[in-house]
């Protein structure tokens, strides 16, 4: 029986709370130091055995006030000097910190000292993060929140990566997680059947191109073109036992490249990929891709354009 893409909170609740009292625990790199002042920290860690490498991280955890993240001033910039003056890698546990309001600013603070954080707990009162959390943790392999399922770039339930949280869970979604790899082939828009003159192309009205559009976008063009090899293979995909896979629209393929691609994250490489937006380029023969080497859109025939597809599903939480 194919899964529901359905994940309980009290499940993802236990999690991090598994994961927190792991973090206060005895590592390989020390002894799961908590501190509540930062500018102890960097004579701590002066004195421990490890964090060389990401793969031994020495982990403590913070109970203090973060305050103004952004400011040099401020506890976080603090902690983040301290880190990156010692060159080591830390599993750092920030549950019991305090912070101005409910966003974790992961712009605010130097960027040297982020560089060697492997592991994060953010603050019990996080419902959002400022900037892809990835992109500022150059390292960073695993991130935990109290209140939030899932943070971008961290890796989903059916084995992929997510690249856009909307929040809420309107419509019955809140996260669109992406395929774990691209599709084997290269593969057209529109099935051969059609031949190779543009005017024979279906028309398929109606496609959008903002972000939660792919699906029904997907379930337009195989109305109309029933064998449509990039939208087909995203429906036919069962990847992680999930039976919700799409076509993702521009807009929603952009995500991936900004919040997926230009991180490292997710094994994309410098090709084109389709998206399931009809462009209005010249005709409706044409469709929406990008380059994910630069980001470049455009549209391009949807029959001699043979272009890599990454699916994208919806996670309901």
């Amino acid at each position: 029986m194919v899964k529901k893409r359905i994940v309980g909170s009290l499940t993802a609740i236990l999690a991090v709370m598994l994961a927190i009292a792991l973090f206060g625990c005895t590592g390989k790199g020390g002894s799961g130091k908590n501190f509540t002042d930062v500018e102890k920290v960097e004579d701590w860690l002066a004195k421990q055995k490890g964090g060389a490498s990401p793969d031994d991280p020495i982990p403590f955890s913070v109970r203090q006030n973060l305050q103004n993240m952004a400011s040099p001033e401020s506890n976080w910039h603090k902690l983040l000097t301290s880190i990156n003056t010692a060159g080591l890698y830390v599993a750092l546990d920030l549950s019991g910190s305090t912070m101005p309001g409910t966003e974790f600013n992961a712009d605010g603070g130097i960027t040297a000292g982020k560089k060697f954080i492997v592991s994060l707990v953010l603050p019990d009162s996080t419902e959002s993060v400022a900037g892809v959390l990835y992109g500022h943790f150059e390292n960073l392999k695993t991130a935990k929140a109290r209140n939030i399922e899932y943070l971008i770039g961290n890796p989903g339930p059916a084995g992929g990566f997510v690249f856009y949280d909307k929040g809420d869970s309107t419509d019955g979604w809140r996260y669109l997680e992406a395929a774990p790899a691209d599709m084997d082939t290269r593969l057209r828009w529109v099935a051969q059947s059609y031949g190779d003159n543009w005017r024979s192309f279906p028309d398929i009205a109606g496609t959008g191109t903002a972000i939660g559009t792919g699906r029904q976008n997907t379930a337009l063009i195989l109305s109309v073109d029933a064998n449509a090899p990039a939208a087909k293979a995203c429906a036919d995909y069962r990847g992680g036992g999930m039976s919700d896979w799409f076509l993702p629209s521009s807009d929603e393929l952009n995500l991936m490249y900004e919040n997926l691609r230009r991180n490292n994250i997710g094994g994309f490489t410098d090709s084109l990929y389709w998206s399931s937006s009809q462009s209005d380029y010249g005709t409706y023969g044409y469709a929406w891709y990008q380059f994910f080497g630069t980001g470049g859109r455009d549209g391009y025939s949807e029959y001699y354009g043979d272009f890599r597809p990454r699916c994208p599903g919806f996670l309901t939480i």
